[in-house]
This record gives structure tokens, C-alpha cells and sequence, in this order.
């Protein structure tokens, strides 16, 4: 387990995942692996995947506990990108959705507990939906369950 430093996501970044999948408050796990797989889902480089293509790293989902400010801890998801330079820790959905987190983001504490490529997470739904119809990227058709953290800090 690592303590993950959050910083703030760039805000083009921030705007164009926001125009291109929508990021939805209270669908931390939703939005981070759309974000991740974004070119992947779509089968096409999009106006979110081509800006963070420009950024020159690796975009990874993080699951871990969260701790806010006001002193609750809850299963979360948020986003590490990798570069050559080192890793920065995004989380896109408290930034868009909450200005409590903007307001107070040094009193966010995050706690990594696993993280995952886009290839890990494809890997992972397909497991989950072993029998259901699959698109020309194998992932299965409609929705999916997606990899997740309970408040308890159990895997799903």
C-alpha cells in the first residue's frame, strides 16, 4: 500500500475527458477506467486520447481508500500518469464534480492499493463476463461490471 499525493489534473485534460465521456459524480470507478480506456472503447483516437497522448506517459486506474476531509473513508477510484519524469495522481472526479475537494485538497488523503493498465482491466471484465458477446476489442457487449473497492477495502 502506498499514500498517493494528489495533484491537480491539467484543466484541459480535465475538460476535454469531461466533453468526450462525461465525468459523473459518484462514478469514480466509472469515469477513471473511461478515462484509461478511452481510445480503447471507442476504437478510435478521440479528442481526450489524442490531447493526453501530448502529455508523453501512461495513463493507470488506481483503487485504494479515501479519506476526506471530513474525516470520512471510502472505497475510491483515481487515475497515475507515468512518465520518464515520474508519476503525478489525478483524481478527475473530485476535481470536476466536488469544490470542497478544490477548496481543500490537501485534506484528501489517498491510500493505493492496486493499480491497473488498460490491458489489466480488459483482462479483468473479461474474466468477470466469461460467456457474454464480445466487440472486434474483446471486451463484452453493454454494460459491464468494472473493477471496484468496497468502503471496506475489498476488492470487486
Amino acid at each position: 500500500m502506498t499514500k498517493a499525493e494528489i495533484s491537480m489534473m491539467p484543466q484541459a485534460l480535465i475538460d476535454e475527458m469531461n466533453f468526450v465521456m462525461g465525468i459523473k459524480r459518484g462514478m469514480c470507478f466509472e469515469n477513471c477506467v473511461y478515462a484509461v480506456l478511452g481510445g480503447v472503447l471507442t476504437n478510435t483516437v478521440n479528442s481526450f486520447s489524442e490531447l493526453l497522448s501530448s502529455y508523453n506517459g501512461q495513463l493507470k486506474y488506481n483503487l485504494g481508500m479515501l479519506r476526506t476531509y471530513k474525516g470520512d473513508v471510502v472505497g475510491h477510484a483515481w487515475l497515475s500518469h507515468h512518465t520518464k519524469d515520474g508519476v503525478s495522481y489525478w483524481d478527475p472526479t473530485l476535481q470536476f464534480t466536488r469544490s470542497e475537494w478544490r477548496d481543500y485538497n490537501n485534506n484528501f488523503h489517498y491510500l493505493l492499493m492496486k493499480q491497473l493498465t488498460d490491458t489489466e482491466i480488459i483482462n479483468w471484465i473479461q474474466e468477470k463476463h466469461p460467456d457474454r458477446p464480445r466487440c472486434n476489442l474483446g471486451i463484452p457487449d453493454g454494460r459491464c461490471s468494472l473493477p471496484s473497492i468496497s468502503n471496506f477495502g475489498k476488492f470487486n
